[in-house]
Formats: structure tokens, sequence, C-alpha cells
């Protein structure tokens, strides 16, 4: 197993340094949840390009830069290799082995697709360079009993304060659900009414805090209107108010 491994990735290589940047196999959704009292789950992606590609799936833990041998992960994909002709697309099993996952709450792993598109049939110019492209989303390993609509509650009742960490002004996010809740967009209102937009969130883990550091501008803040992300990927918008 460990030799063909090894022959894949020379190939890998070989195919990154001679064959666009753009990838041609899209994965539906952003983001996996696996509910525990499945048997497994199924995933797909199409090839969107004009020639085939040969597409490799794993699983890492959150090291993205674990090689493929060495990852020890409960779960088995299948096909983790498949050739998707162009127009075609291509479902995955994922199946959880029952091992290493705490049962109280969420596990999050790391699902990943590697794009490996095979050379056009026309002629290219000698400094054309086609690479694979390697595309990764969020698998979240969810323990009987939690919800879609778990994390919606989880989502709303996350509560915001300010700490001083090391002289850095910081608003901190509580999560005291089970849940990943991914925070994407920040608006703070100050008790004048100004309102300054934070580009950047986070993810908060289940029953961990999030901190994320204020604007100079931010003054004295009275009110958080925040995003976070669905199952889905959908955006849902909450309000609160400083703890």
């Amino acid at each position: 197993m460990r030799k063909t491994i090894g022959i894949l990735t020379a190939a890998i290589l070989s195919l990154c340094f001679t064959v666009t940047t753009q990838a041609s196999i899209v994965i539906n959704g952003t983001r996996v949840v696996y509910p525990l009292d499945q048997k497994d789950i199924s995933v797909h992606f199409d090839n969107r390009g004009n020639i085939p590609s040969l597409t490799q799936v794993w699983i890492d833990d959150g090291n993205r830069d674990t090689p493929i041998d060495k990852l020890n992960v409960p779960f088995i994909i299948t096909p983790a290799m498949s050739r998707v002709e162009p127009g075609k697309g291509q479902t995955i099993r994922i199946i959880y082995t029952g091992s290493g996952t705490a049962k109280n709450e969420e596990s999050i792993y790391w699902l990943n697709v590697l794009d490996i598109p095979g050379l056009a049939k026309k002629a290219v110019p000698d400094n054309y360079l086609q690479m694979a492209i390697r595309s990764r989303i969020k698998l979240f390993l969810r323990p009987a009993g939690l919800s879609a609509d778990g994390l919606i509650k989880a989502s709303e009742k996350i509560s915001w304060k300010i700490v001083n960490t090391g002289g850095k002004a910081q608003l901190r996010a509580t999560n005291s659900s089970p849940y990943h809740v991914t925070i994407t967009g920040i608006t703070l209102t100050s008790t004048g009414g100004k309102t300054i937009e934070m580009t950047h969130g986070g993810m908060a883990y289940p029953n961990s805090t999030l901190d994320i550091d204020l604007p100079k501008a931010a003054g004295q803040v009275s009110k958080i209107n925040y995003t976070s992300l669905s199952d889905s990927g959908a955006a849902l918008k909450f309000e609160s108010a400083l703890k």
C-alpha cells in the first residue's frame, strides 16, 4: 500500500510540473457533516473543466502537511481515487470506523480532494504550466443527539465580552455548546452609534473561547452583530450585547 502511495505521489509531482491553475473539480458544498448514527455519508463533486481529471480523496486531522500514508483518522473513503470525465461527476462514500472520537461533542477533520488534470488534446505553448489543485473543506463528526437546529441555537447563544490580553484589547466569543461555530463577520456598534466592520472572524470550538483582536477605533462597544455558518454554509445573522 505504501509503495502504491509513493508511486502516486511521484506521479502527482511530475504532473504538477508538466501539466492552468483553475480547479476543474468542484465539491458540492463548503463543509461536510457526518452524523455518528449513520453508517456512511456521500459527498459529490463535479468536473466542470474540458478535460478528464484524476482525483485523489483523503481526510486529515487538521495538519494539512501530514503525508497520506502517515495519517491516522477513523475514516475509510471509497473510491479514494477516480477518473472524472469533463461534464461528469463522482460520488464518494465516507465510512466512520468507530474509534478515536469523543462522543459528547463534535470533532473536526478535513476532507481533501486533489484534482490532477490530464493533458489537453490541443497543442499548448512550451511555457504552458498546468498544476494539480487541492481543495480542502471541513468535515464535522457529530455525535447522535446533535442536530442542524442545535447548531443554529448554539450560534445564537454565543456570548461576547472584551478582554485585555498582554495590553491588547480583544473581543472574546464564548461557545458553551458541543458544536463548532464558524464566525465569518462581525459589526461593532459603539455607544455613540458608530459602526465598525471587522474583516476577520474564526471558529469557536466546542466549550471553548475565541479571541479576536479589536480595532483601535472600536471605542466603547455597546452591541455586536455577527454572522455564522449553518451546516449548508448559509449565513446566519445574530445580534448580541456585551456580557
